[in-house]
């Protein structure tokens, strides 16, 4: 996993997803019997777990490792287990099911994010979609761009990794003929209502602890896992389903309560049930999120690269990006910074006086999100003033390590803030002093849609 090594302005980033895998070195291929799970693994393997060939480069038996020792555990009164009704629920039953994909590099993260993303369309619209997961590292750490993430010479962009807040920051700037409108985040949120995004929205991606390889095991035919830190996260799976009353006793370390949620990795149809397996509710997950895409959109205008940081000039703070992009505006995407956060959107004239079209809007989750305007404008010379309660989301300072850099920049008359009804162009030279902050915010996250 590779993450950051500098400070991202408050908790923001942190609370967004930024985490990721390296690569495949820990897949573990389990040769268990999944005649007890017979959900997962009639649907799973005879009907919708074929190979995508888009994302497979070699054969499954070149992508992961010798097969490590597991322990298998036949406790009598809990053999043979079976999914009951209550308290069960699977997006393969539903029949979302989507292509378990096998990774030959180290692109977990970017496969996460392409099996949300075919998951929620697949529930949304009924259209089967495939997302390259290489196009999507391909677009993150594209070297011809004049903002965004950059990498080291010589390092490979298939074997560093990355996080979804990553995919997200990129594609809702657009991708092939997708822009992404939605990327939440529900760290904070319980099982109850994880379970409930999962149902309305379809697959979630999450990041796990997969760096000790005995938290493995296998138990009656379920492969499973069970760890208790809360830290290291360095792989990315996906949670298609859950068990509230899947046995406590079926990890090698035992779970306090009963209960686990139904993952799909990306080590191909040979690893766990399948291409499953189980993982504890004791086991803390990080970067919960989901990722919403559409082609229903023409293009977007916007200068962030990032949404790295933040700021504040009271219980409001009003920001604003100026646009000369003629056509029509059907849609406004930004950041929130937090759970229940309320916005007011205003289309201005560009020098952000005269209002053409105001809409409130209320985000029940951090991350990013895009508002459907109630009517479409036409737009040519206009500005986004958009009003937040508490923190105004804005792109941050660049920074750089020894791997990886974050380039982001601001040009005068793009991105503004009101302080004591004044605005104040974030571009200007003492804009740290003015906001009393100590980095610079650079552009504003305010999107126009098309």
């Amino acid at each position: 996993m590779h993450k950051k090594s500098t400070a991202l302005l408050l908790c923001l980033s942190m609370a967004l997803g930024l985490y990721g895998c390296s690569n495949s070195d820990t897949a573990e291929v389990v040769e268990s019997s999944v005649t007890s799970s017979p959900t997962i693994s009639e649907t799973t393997i005879d009907e919708t777990t074929t190979t995508s060939s888009e994302a497979v480069e070699t054969t499954v038996a070149t992508e992961v490792t010798e097969p490590a020792p597991t322990t298998t555990t036949e406790t009598e009164a809990l053999v043979h287990y079976q999914h009951s009704e209550d308290g069960y629920f699977s997006l393969i039953d539903a029949g979302y099911a989507t292509t378990v994909k096998s990774q030959s590099t180290g692109i977990c993260w970017a496969m996460a994010a392409s099996t949300v993303m075919e998951s929620n369309t697949l529930i949304r619209t009924g259209e089967t979609i495939q997302i390259s997961p290489h196009k999507i590292c391909d677009l993150v750490y594209l070297k011809d761009k004049e903002e965004g993430y950059f990498l080291g010479t010589g390092i490979s962009k298939y074997n560093f990794g990355g996080w979804t807040w990553q995919i997200a920051e990129t594609m809702s700037n657009g991708f092939d003929e997708y822009i992404l409108l939605e990327c939440g985040n529900y760290d904070e949120c319980t099982v109850e209502e994880r379970q409930e995004i999962i149902k309305e929205n379809g697959a979630m991606v999450v990041d796990i602890n997969d760096m000790h390889q005995d938290y493995y095991g296998t138990f009656d035919g379920y492969y499973t896992l069970n760890y208790y830190e809360a830290y290291e996260y360095d792989h990315a799976v996906v949670i298609v389903g859950w068990d509230d009353n899947f046995p406590k006793e079926y990890f090698v370390n035992e779970a306090s309560r009963d209960g686990a949620w139904l993952a799909q990795n990306s080590f191909g149809e040979l690893y766990g049930n399948g291409g499953y397996f189980w993982i504890s509710y004791d086991s803390p997950l990080e970067g919960t999120s989901y990722l919403v895409i559409s082609d229903e959109f023409d293009h977007v205008a916007s200068y962030n690269a990032g949404f790295d940081s933040t700021i504040k000039t009271g219980s409001e703070t009003t920001v604003a990006n100026v646009f000369h992009d003629e056509g029509t505006l059907k849609a406004v995407g930004t950041v929130s910074t937090g759970k229940n956060q309320k916005v007011t959107i205003k289309i201005c004239d560009e020098n952000m006086e005269n209002v053409m079209y105001t809409q409130d809007a209320t985000f029940e989750y951090p991350g990013y999100h895009t508002v459907i305007l109630d009517e479409a404008i036409d737009v040519s010379d206009y500005s986004i003033v958009i009003t937040f309660a508490g923190y105004a989301p804005v792109e941050g300072a660049g920074w750089s390590n020894f791997s990886i850099s974050y380039v982001a920049k601001a040009n005068p008359g793009e991105s503004f803030v009101l302080v004591d009804d004044e605005w104040i162009d974030l571009a200007s030279e003492n804009i740290t002093k003015t906001l009393g902050i100590a980095t610079i915010p650079n552009n504003c996250c305010i999107k126009g849609i098309y």
